[in-house]
């Protein structure tokens, strides 16, 4: 089982001293309630974390155990009013209209049927008949990622628009799993990834954008392959639309993937349009990229729409070093034991008592501020009926939401993670849309 802690490979120096400092004292003194006691409890509730996530995303078996501390988790969080998300005035229901809905489905279609590159199944024909241009294996190694071309028709031969897409879908890796829970990686600097002309010239203070270093470095090692792909639209009169997406760690990489090559569209792509549509994808940017890019979104003639899907209770788009923790401490809790400060073994606090998102008198778990986000427009799908809904009808929803709002969620379940329910959820949401 790979290591919470480690990049693929090679043992991360975090877990050789966090797992040292886990060992049993020689007094032979229980020490579950001291600093050596919070070191291994961050070792054993990582390693359920890696065990649970590996099973979703590549089809492996997660231990028994595993699956039942991670089971412990959510049940200790659920007693908490913030592991909910209690849509009201703020957040009205979303709806895609009927041109984008189908290129919505397209992409969760496309991003579930990289997993399995071999099963036709998947992409069956909806508005689009869909045809794989290529696929590129990964890299033993996992620096470069398992990545598919597809294009998306539009079938009805009465459209003058005749809409094609180019569809690029990224599948998150073993590697990028490691990538995406290590709580130890820090950012990295990715100005190169588009220009901060607009910032400098609306006045604003530069600060510089930053990602998580593992997704940053797997996208490098795709843009070769994309830009070959890209070039070929534009000279054999290929798609004029390029659609990037990716589920989980994939869905990090095709959101840079999308920023570096809308950066430069209007000049080396002035023909193409450029969408991003991920779902469940970890934070890895921090708010100076997510505000560098709403600039470039903002003023790139090129750039149609860039969404994140989330589900409701989905851990992974929360996982970052500082919520990791927090959510160690929410598991030490259980047993009464006192929260973990990361740099001076344990921290005393009391937890917040009134949630002032809903105004509920209820029991909320603090968070801390978190270190990634996400950029574009995040979509939250939750099970419900939003007020303002005439038929009344309960089923899928969806609201955009802030980063502040998603950061005071305390998500913890690992089911919600899986693509299969992203794909029927999006499913489920366009044909509701398309009704109205």
């Amino acid at each position: 089982m790979k290591s919470f802690f480690k990049h693929k490979g090679a043992r991360h120096s975090a877990t050789a001293s966090l797992e040292a400092s886990a060992s049993v004292p020689d007094s032979g003194f229980a020490f579950i309630n001291n600093a050596q006691g919070a070191s291994a409890s961050i070792v054993e509730l990582a390693n359920a974390l890696d065990d649970v996530l590996n099973d979703i995303e590549f089809e492996g078996e997660a231990s028994e155990f595993a699956k039942a501390e991670i089971a412990l988790l959510d049940r200790e969080a659920s007693k908490y009013s913030n592991s909910r998300f209690t849509a009201g005035a703020r957040h009205p229901i979303w709806s895609c209209d009927s041109e984008d809905a189908p290129m919505l489905l397209a992409a969760a279609k496309c991003s579930a049927a990289i997993y399995k590159p071999e099963d036709t199944t998947i992409l069956t024909e909806d508005v689009y008949g869909y045809k794989r241009l290529r696929y590129n294996k990964p890299s033993i190694l996992g620096t470069v990622k398992a990545m598919g071309f597809y294009e998306a028709r539009q079938l009805d031969p009465t459209d003058s628009k005749q809409r094609r897409l180019c569809i690029i879908a990224i599948r998150g890796s073993a590697s990028n799993v490691d990538h995406m829970v290590n709580v130890n990686n820090e950012p990295t600097e990715v100005g190169d990834f588009f220009p901060l002309s607009t910032l400098q010239e609306s006045g604003e203070e530069i600060v510089s954008p930053q990602a998580h270093s593992g997704f940053v470095a797997g996208a490098k090692a795709l843009m070769h392959q994309v830009a070959e792909q890209l070039d070929s639209c534009v000279k054999n009169n290929g798609p004029d639309e390029i659609l990037f997406t990716g589920h989980s760690a994939g869905a990090a990489v095709a959101s840079l993937l999308f920023h570096h090559f809308l950066s430069s569209a209007s000049k080396k792509y002035p023909s193409l349009k450029f969408s991003c549509i991920t779902f469940g994808s970890p934070p890895f940017c921090n708010t100076a990229f997510a505000t560098s890019a709403g600039h470039t979104r903002a003023d790139a003639a090129n750039c149609r729409l860039h969404l994140n899907f989330l589900n409701e209770f989905d851990v992974v788009p929360r996982l970052d070093r500082t919520y990791v923790l927090s959510l160690v401490d929410l598991y030490r809790s259980k047993f009464g034991l006192p929260p973990v400060d990361s740099n001076n073994g344990l921290l005393e606090y009391e937890p917040e008592s009134s949630d002032e998102t809903t105004g509920a008198s209820s029991k909320v778990w603090p968070l801390p501020a978190p270190i990634f986000v996400h950029p574009g427009d995040t979509i939250l799908l939750y099970l419900g009926n939003a007020a303002g809904d005439a038929d009344g009808r309960v089923g899928i929803r969806a609201t955009q939401i802030d980063s502040v709002t998603l950061g005071s969620l305390l998500y913890c379940r690992t089911a919600a993670h899986k693509v299969a329910v992203y794909l029927a959820n999006v499913g489920k949401l366009c044909a509701r849309d398309g009704e109205r």
